[in-house]
């Protein structure tokens, strides 16, 4: 190692930052290797950028392509049925990792943020030591968005209260995020992990406190896609095999987000939780008289893969 920048705090949300190398950087041919979200200085291993001359006289700048190696999971929605007991949203998979791998780069540069239609190759990069998981990727906890859990207008849904006045927003978003009035939500990341034959990849559960399941719907592909797909097997992501995923049965892949509702940004009302019917871009799915939920899987990180309710 020639030279070493050490962390540098990211504080903004540009697409593009700057590192400035040492201008005594000697003369001659280079690799770089960045990482990011770091909390400390630890290597994460191998991964690099092709090898580049430094020129005397001359000065660089090279692209460098950050591979976002997890995916995430969100559940956005409102008209929540009320059934006595039911306290909480889990969103449930049919297996689960607690190592990431990091290997299987794709170096490539999403000028579209993900956008483009469809996806042609991508990556499980996760594996499991131990068998003791809950499968249970993210948890809305009903009592934090409604001062009370009751019907008294008798329409089976958790009431919103005249004028709202028995929802609010958990705290922990004040300053920070808008929703809705009368949604609920969670957002987590998850490794990504294989399908698993036979068994419904996700499902939206109501539950109980201590998990009893009071009512339970599917999570479905509105569409399937056919795409190359590199899976971990333990010593290395193989030669890709061709995967046509099922409705029902589907891999949770790398730099994917997978949710229920649309939602493409932290604060829609600037600042003040925004009123039902607001667009497009903020839209709660419906929890009301539906029994499967339908996934669109977009590798756009920032357009969440829309999950919905037949």
């Amino acid at each position: 190692m020639v030279a070493e920048r050490r962390n540098i705090a990211v504080d903004n949300d540009d697409k593009a930052q700057t590192i400035t190398m040492p201008a005594s950087l000697p003369y001659g041919k280079y690799t770089i290797t960045v990482w990011g979200n770091m909390d400390n200085e630890e290597s994460l291993g191998d991964g690099s950028t092709e090898a580049f001359d430094v020129v005397k006289t001359e000065g660089f700048k090279r692209t460098i392509v950050l591979n976002r190696q997890v995916a995430g999971v969100y559940v956005y929605a409102n008209e929540i049925p009320y059934i006595a007991g039911g306290t909480q949203l889990r969103l449930v998979s049919s297996d689960e990792n607690n190592n990431l791998i990091l290997g299987q780069f794709a170096n490539a540069d999403m000028t579209d943020n993900g956008t483009g239609s469809g996806i042609t190759t991508a990556v499980v990069n996760g594996a499991s030591s131990g068998s003791e998981f809950d499968n249970v990727l993210a948890t809305i906890d009903l009592g934090e968005w409604f001062i009370t859990l009751q019907d008294n207008d008798g329409d089976n849904l958790i009431d919103t209260g005249t004028a709202y006045d028995n929802w609010h927003k958990p705290a922990k978003y004040n300053g920070s995020a808008t929703f809705e009035k009368g949604a609920v939500f969670s957002g987590e990341f998850v490794i990504p992990f294989a399908k698993v034959d036979c068994a419904q990849t996700l499902k939206l559960q109501l539950t109980t406190s201590v998990g009893e399941v009071k009512r339970e719907w599917n999570v479905n592909l509105p569409q399937t896609d056919s795409y190359t797909l590199y899976t971990w097997n333990g010593s290395d992501f193989g030669s890709g095999e061709s995967v046509t995923e099922d409705s029902h049965i589907y891999n949770i892949v790398r730099n994917h987000l997978y949710g229920l509702g649309t939602r493409t940004t932290n604060d829609p009302g600037d600042g003040t939780d925004p009123e039902p019917g607001g667009g497009d871009d903020d839209d709660p799915i419906s929890l009301n008289n539906k029994h499967e939920l339908k996934l669109i899987v977009n590798d756009n990180w920032e357009v969440i893969h829309d999950m919905e309710l037949d």
